[in-house]
């Protein structure tokens, strides 16, 4: 068994989403940690949205050394839909 995912990137959003509608399978393990590099400067909130769930904020750090913002504490089902939107500053 497995759960095929589509992941995206874009502006400032990261999404997960089934890339395939005809098979669904659901998975028990949970997604923890996520890293994402290349980030240029800290930002200022990250949340957190899965399907049926309120949007939350969501514990983070940022390496400006290396460009690398880790989020921790996360709890997604790894065949579930969510979101992560990063905000920076103004």
């Amino acid at each position: 068994m497995f759960s095929y995912r589509r992941l995206t990137f874009h502006k400032n959003r990261l999404s997960s989403r089934s890339a395939d509608r005809s098979g669904q399978y659901h998975a028990e393990s949970v997604l923890e940690k996520v890293l994402i590099m290349g980030v240029k400067k800290r930002p200022c909130d990250v949340t957190a949205h899965t399907a049926g769930a309120d949007e939350e904020s969501v514990p983070f750090r940022y390496n400006h050394k290396l460009g690398l913002l880790t989020l921790e504490g996360l709890s997604f089902g790894v065949s579930a839909d969510w979101e992560i939107h990063i905000t920076n500053r103004s």
